[in-house]
């Protein structure tokens, strides 16, 4: 169970990092470029892709990134049309 609170304290740390960076836009250039790169599941997807082809499983490495880009496109592309009928 005292696992289960070390993850909900990193994920509040990040949740107010991410909040603090992307509201100082004078700090970065692109803050929501560092934030990405640092403090979300970007870095597990692509550890996920590494051991893939560290592994030497090309072909499931190239299958993995342009599924996950489709259906994140996908997931993304339904919640902006859902949102937009909701806002009109």
């Amino acid at each position: 169970m005292k696992k289960y609170y070390f993850i909900g304290a990193g994920g509040a740390v990040g949740a107010l990092l991410r909040f603090e960076l992307k509201s100082s836009p004078n700090l970065f250039q692109s803050p929501g470029q560092l934030i990405n790169l640092a403090l979300t599941t970007f870095s597990t997807f692509m550890f996920e892709d590494f051991m893939l082809l560290k592994n030497n499983r090309i072909f499931s490495a190239i299958v993995y990134v342009l599924a996950t880009l489709v259906i994140s496109f996908l997931a993304f592309y339904s919640g902006f049309l859902i949102s937009e009928t909701i806002i009109g």
